[in-house]
């Protein structure tokens, strides 16, 4: 048995399942298609006005899990910082909702992208100049790892973790690639945006230290500790 995460191990292990037969080998991220940029696509940036914006961009599944209405509290709560826009790329069924709530809510510093095709995500990346990851406040979230989290590494971003403690936010605080606040909760999410917008000398050393930790996460090391599972059994 092969699970993504040491939680999920330990989850089969209490359901008696012998440790002994599990492995674990994290997802990751490919690096020959997601390393850092020096400088946003200008053909992007200037499709969607953030030629010149500080960028927090959640790219990924908007669904019911995600807790993206909290998002938009604290993209409101931001609202005179006008070099500051919350990015939003991606599809699912809280999509429409909050392309509504944006709307009524006339938040000008939210822009919605559609979902965009694969081989354009390195380029949608390089609008940002924060990653975003949100998740709601339940028990159920501390044992996933959000796949996002590789690909931001590997495009050398600082984190905004919006979720549960757990594995995912020990990533991040062990790696130094981000900063880790409570989910569910806009007023600490626009304070920690705030806070990396205003000392960029501590986000370079953040983007830097995310860029650093994607080595521990290449696909291809852990596509070899998958055959060495394999090569075991067989």
């Amino acid at each position: 048995i092969v699970a993504v995460t040491n939680s999920f191990k330990s989850e089969l292990i209490k359901r008696g399942i012998d440790g002994s037969k599990i492995d674990v080998v994290q997802n990751g991220v490919d690096l020959g298609r997601y390393r850092p940029v020096a400088a946003k696509d200008q053909v992007l940036a200037a499709e969607y006005g953030l030629s010149d914006k500080f960028v927090v961009a959640y790219i990924g599944t908007h669904g019911m899990a995600h807790a993206l209405e909290k998002v938009l509290d604290a993209a409101a709560l931001l609202e005179d910082h006008h070099d500051i826009c919350f990015l939003f790329t991606g599809g699912g069924a809280e999509r429409a909702s909050l392309e509504r709530q944006v709307q009524a809510r006339h938040l000008d510093n939210v822009v919605m992208m559609p979902r965009q095709p694969r081989e354009m995500m390195p380029a949608v990346w390089s609008l940002a100049d924060v990653s975003l990851i949100s998740l709601r406040d339940t028990p159920l979230f501390s044992q996933v790892i959000p796949s996002k989290i590789f690909e931001s590494m590997g495009m050398g971003l600082p984190i905004i973790m919006a979720c549960p403690e757990g594995e995912a936010t020990g990533i991040i605080r062990r790696s130094n690639s981000g900063v880790v606040v409570r989910p569910e909760h806009p007023r600490h999410l626009a304070d920690a945006v705030s806070a990396l917008y205003s000392d960029r000398e501590g986000l370079a050393v953040l983007a830097r230290n995310s860029a650093n930790a994607a080595q521990r996460y290449d696909r291809r090391t852990l596509a070899a500790s998958m055959l060495e599972s394999f090569a075991r059994v067989v």
